[in-house]
């Protein structure tokens, strides 16, 4: 049975990838509240009314702040939010600085893909990762 009510935030710089993840997830019942930049998504994220289930993030984006800065900076306030990183660009050709970032968040509480991959790989992804939160939150 799939949750209506679930809320994902995605961040992604490429328009195109951004409307397949909302596609995606709006097919399997969440809200998607879509944010090409790093500013857009902490907007989202400061909203305090809102309630967020997932963050997915791709690692690089342009700008002041890269996806896994975004990231610590929503797990801050947000500290129990899984996270489903992406990348077209290889784990070993990442930034210092993206690479400690997410070294710096707790084993299971995220996930990483890289691009490209299917539809039903990111909705797996996605499912696997909050059932793991699920089960954390049951145990």
């Amino acid at each position: 049975m799939v949750e209506s009510s679930r809320v994902a935030l995605v961040l992604d710089d490429e328009r195109v990838v951004l409307e397949v993840f909302r596609k995606a997830l709006q097919n399997h019942g969440f809200i998607v509240l879509a944010a090409e930049t790093a500013e857009a998504a902490l907007r989202w994220s400061n909203d305090r009314q809102l309630r967020i289930d997932l963050f997915v993030a791709d690692v690089i984006i342009p700008g002041a702040a890269s996806g896994t800065d975004v990231v610590l900076q929503i797990r801050a306030s947000r500290p129990d939010l899984p996270v489903l990183l992406t990348s077209g660009t290889p784990q070993d050709a990442w930034s210092v600085e993206d690479s400690r970032n997410v070294a710096a968040l707790p084993i299971g509480s995220y996930s990483f893909l890289q691009k490209p991959f299917t539809v039903q790989t990111f909705m797996d992804s996605v499912e696997e990762l909050l059932a793991r939160k699920t089960s954390l939150h049951m145990a």
